[in-house]
């Protein structure tokens, strides 16, 4: 994975998450989704990424989505936060 490319995209919402995607690839970017916390949590740990997008205001699941952003920081990872 080309990390100068790649965004990971968290967000509960598939058609938020769509949206989001389509305007990364549209931009040149190659978005990388996450549906949940530990989905997320999985990929930062196994990948690297350019920046990291975030619905902060998910977590039905167990890791909420200000876990996944303290995660994505420790990588100092620019890390959008949407609520």
């Amino acid at each position: 994975m080309d990390k100068s490319l790649s965004v990971l995209v968290v967000d509960d919402d598939i058609l938020i998450r769509k949206v989001v995607e389509e305007m990364l690839s549209d931009g040149g970017f190659e978005p990388k989704p996450a549906s949940s916390g530990e989905e997320a949590i999985a990929l930062l740990n196994a990948n690297r990424y350019r920046a990291v997008i975030i619905d902060i205001a998910f977590g039905k699941d167990q890791v909420k989505g200000w876990a996944v952003a303290r995660r994505a920081r420790a990588f100092d990872l620019p890390c959008p936060l949407s609520i």
